[in-house]
C-alpha cells in the first residue's frame, strides 16, 4: 500500500505543477483534509498554531519514514484516499488539456471515468492506481431555485468564494498541491478552530433547506468525531425538520437520504462497538 501511496503522491505533485504552470491553484478539499487534521490533532498537534499551518501534512501520510510505517499502517486505515480536488477554473477543461502532458511526465495515463457538465466536476483514475479515484471540482457558486433541488452552477475563479457553498466549516479546509506551498493547510473559514473546539457549523441559514441530507451528515460527523453541532446550526436543523415541506424534500432526495442514513447508522454502530 505504501508504494502505491507514494506513487499517488507523485501524481498529485505533478498535477500541482501542471496547475501552477497555468497560474492556477489546486487543493485537496473535504473529507481527506478533515481526517488528516483530526489525526494530527489527536497526535497532540496544536492545529491553530503557525507551525502547524506551515507543516507539510501530506509527507507523513503518503511517504512515512521507516520507523513510522507500522503506526502509519494503522493510522492511514482511517483516511479515505478517494480524493476531492478543487481548482480555480473549469476542471473538465483543465483535465482534458493536461492529459497528454501528464502522460508524458508521469509515464501513466490520466483516465477520465465520468464528467458532469451540470456540476462542473470530473472523476479520474490513474493508470496503475485504479484503486484510487480523484474528483476534480471547479470553483463555483450554486443557485438553488427551490428547496432540495439540484443547484444551478456557475464557474468562478475564486477559491474563497467557492467554500461557503459547502456543508460545514470542517469540510472546507484546504491542502495545497502547488509546489511553493505543497502540503500546507489553508483555512479561509475558521475550520481549524471549529475542529479544535469540536464543532459542526454550517455556513448559512438556508444550508439544510438547500440540501436537507446535510442533516444526517451533521449527526454522522458529530458521532464519528465526538463533536457537538454548533447551537445555531442545531436550531436550523430543528427548523428544517419542522418545515411543512420536509417530507417533500425527503422524496426529492430520497436516494441520497438513504445513503446518508446508512453512513450515519454505520458511524453509530462503530461507536457502540467500542463501548
Amino acid at each position: 500500500m505504501l508504494t502505491q501511496l507514494s506513487k499517488l503522491q507523485d501524481s498529485l505533485k505533478l498535477l500541482g505543477k501542471l496547475a501552477d504552470k497555468r497560474k492556477l491553484e489546486l487543493f485537496i478539499v473535504g473529507g481527506m483534509v478533515r481526517e488528516i487534521v483530526y489525526l494530527e490533532m489527536h497526535r497532540g498537534e496544536d492545529i491553530i498554531s503557525d507551525g502547524f499551518k506551515q507543516k507539510n501534512l501530506l509527507e507523513s501520510i503518503f511517504n512515512p519514514h521507516a520507523e513510522e510505517i507500522s503506526s502509519m499502517n494503522h493510522e492511514t486505515s482511517s483516511i479515505n484516499f478517494d480524493l476531492d480536488l478543487l481548482i480555480n477554473c473549469d476542471a473538465i477543461k483543465f483535465i482534458k488539456e493536461i492529459q497528454d502532458e501528464f502522460h508524458k511526465n508521469f509515464n501513466a495515463k490520466l483516465i477520465i471515468k465520468n464528467s458532469f457538465d451540470q456540476f462542473k466536476t470530473i472523476k479520474v483514475t490513474l493508470e496503475g492506481l485504479e484503486e484510487y479515484e480523484i474528483e476534480f471540482a471547479s470553483t463555483r457558486i450554486e443557485t438553488y431555485l427551490r428547496p432540495a433541488a439540484f443547484p444551478t452552477v456557475s464557474i468562478i475563479d475564486s477559491v474563497c468564494a467557492d467554500l461557503p457553498r459547502r456543508d460545514f466549516s470542517i469540510n472546507a479546509l484546504l491542502i495545497s498541491l502547488n509546489p511553493s506551498n505543497y502540503g500546507q493547510i489553508k483555512d479561509l473559514v475558521n475550520g481549524l478552530e471549529d475542529m479544535k473546539d469540536g464543532l459542526i457549523r454550517v455556513f448559512h441559514d438556508l444550508s439544510f433547506i438547500h440540501d436537507p441530507t446535510r442533516i444526517y451528515r451533521a449527526f454522522r460527523f458529530a458521532t464519528e468525531y465526538g463533536f457537538d453541532i454548533e447551537n445555531h446550526s442545531m436550531n436550523l436543523i430543528k427548523e428544517a425538520f419542522k418545515h411543512s415541506d420536509f417530507d417533500k424534500w425527503f422524496k426529492k432526495r430520497k436516494n441520497r437520504f438513504k445513503i446518508e442514513q446508512k453512513k450515519y447508522l454505520k458511524a453509530i454502530n462503530k461507536v457502540l462497538s467500542k463501548t
